[in-house]
């Protein structure tokens, strides 16, 4: 079993539309297995581990995460970085380097963590933004998707907005805030007048949960749903209509803040 001697914890970025979220899996590309290989060929040899401060699904991509890197031998991961980022995927970046020691747990000292869902809607979006914006055709009821985002935040069991839970999974989550922003940082002629994005903040969410939050402010903003439904579904825990899980590409771990 590989001794945990060494620490190193690594700011990093990437665009994740060509991937298959970050866990590595046989047959697909992760950013793990993309990483992993890099990592191998820096340091020559296989006796490292990989931890990410959470995992992110299929077409997730992230501004801001960390990973932390366990060695049996001590790096110069300073002078390091710039060989893993000359290897790395150009859609991979790493961003910064610092050495921790043995008591720093990457999951437990996350203070909070803040997702983005770049969304436009009606006329059809550039095909620049596909790889990080998700855009649904004809009109959506902004106004009440954006008065809705309230019904989400505060601690509510939200059961009904994780898709395949385990035995242990917890359901009482807390949404700090909710939100849904007009215009984005991506200041460019692709992005079309109606482009926004939901910005959403807390500690820790379910597996699919904000993707699940946004489908059902679409759903709302279709007029398919009533904000009755997703005040039931809180108190309740249980779904009381169909459930659509947006797309992946168009969320993004934003930032996160962690007790260093």
């Amino acid at each position: 079993m590989l001794r945990k001697e060494y620490y190193y914890l690594f700011e990093i970025q990437y665009l994740g539309f060509r991937y298959h979220g970050w866990q590595k899996q046989p047959g697909v590309k992760s950013i793990q297995k993309a990483l992993e290989k890099v990592f191998r060929y820096a340091l020559g040899t296989d006796e490292f581990k990989l931890l990410a401060c959470g995992r992110t699904d299929a077409g997730v991509s992230a501004r801001q995460s960390y990973i932390e890197v366990f060695t049996r031998a001590p790096a110069d991961f300073q002078q390091l970085t710039l060989l893993l980022n000359e290897k790395v995927a150009q859609d991979i970046r790493l961003h910064f380097v610092r050495e921790v020691d043995a008591t720093f747990n990457i999951i437990k000292q996350v203070e909070s963590k803040e997702y983005r869902y770049y969304f436009s809607f009606g006329e059809k979006a550039h095909p620049f933004t596909a790889p990080f914006c998700q855009h649904w055709s004809g009109n959506l009821d902004l106004p009440r998707m954006q008065a809705a985002c309230a019904l989400f935040v505060g601690t509510h069991n939200f059961a009904a907005f994780c898709n395949k839970p385990k035995e242990e999974t917890q359901w009482v989550r807390a949404v700090d805030s909710m939100e849904i922003q007009t215009g984005s940082r991506f200041e460019a002629e692709i992005w079309g007048k109606n482009s926004y994005y939901l910005q959403v903040k807390g500690k820790g969410f379910l597996r699919h949960q904000i993707r699940l939050m946004m489908g059902a402010l679409v759903l709302l903003g279709q007029g398919e749903i009533s904000e009755e439904a997703i005040r039931e579904s809180l108190l309740s825990g249980k779904p009381v209509f169909k459930a659509y899980t947006a797309p992946g590409h168009g969320l993004e771990l934003h930032s996160v803040k962690m007790s260093l």
